[in-house]
């Protein structure tokens, strides 16, 4: 399995290695990520894009985790509105995938708030998810959880969150994860501009 990061923000962050040297847990990649964000042009869009390679490395890292539920994964061009990016669903049909930074460890995502309709909209549309599927489009966040009446009402049940809390049952302490991420991170760059 070749598993390369794509993300622009390999060559956008000030210091992958800032962030990434002896990180085990979100909590010290989210602190360094804010902490670095203060020196960037667009905070907001910083932090976005750093948690979107993070969940692009443990997409691609973790193929047959069912917890996530995607292969193939690839981030969307920038400024594509709605869809952070896009693969395939266990059950061989297309995936879409959204992700959203939050500060607010406690903060809960709504459709409107936090411009999720277009997600699902998009994802249907655009990606081609099938509008049957319970399990093809996910999103990411570092929220405490989606709404309820997001997730039930507006979404009819067909999105699935992996929330902060899943985020760190996924990658926490896990070294083999961190690992790979930084060389993954260091190869791309590498690749990119090579010395």
């Amino acid at each position: 399995m070749n598993v390369e990061l794509t993300h622009p923000f390999i060559l956008r962050c000030l210091s992958h290695n800032i962030i990434l040297n002896d990180c085990q847990l979100l909590s010290t990649f989210c602190s360094r990520v804010e902490k670095q964000s203060e020196s960037s042009m667009d905070v907001e869009t910083y932090k976005g894009d750093a948690l979107e390679l993070l969940t692009e490395a443990f997409i691609k890292l973790s193929p047959i985790d069912k917890r996530i539920g995607i292969f193939n994964y690839s981030p969307t061009p920038e400024g594509t509105p709605g869809v952070d990016g896009f693969g395939i669903g266990f059950n061989l049909r297309p995936a879409t995938v959204q992700v959203k930074w939050r500060s607010n460890t406690d903060y809960v995502l709504t459709a409107n708030t936090d411009h999720l309709c277009n997600f699902t909209s998009i994802s249907y549309r655009v990606y081609k998810v099938n509008v049957e599927d319970n399990e093809n489009m996910l999103i990411v966040t570092t929220a405490k959880d989606l709404h309820h009446y997001t997730d039930a009402e507006m979404f009819g049940g067909q999105v699935r969150t992996i929330n902060r809390e899943k985020i760190i049952q996924l990658i926490d302490d896990n070294l083999s994860f961190w690992k790979n991420f930084k060389e993954l991170w260091d190869d791309a760059k590498n690749k990119i501009c090579p010395k």
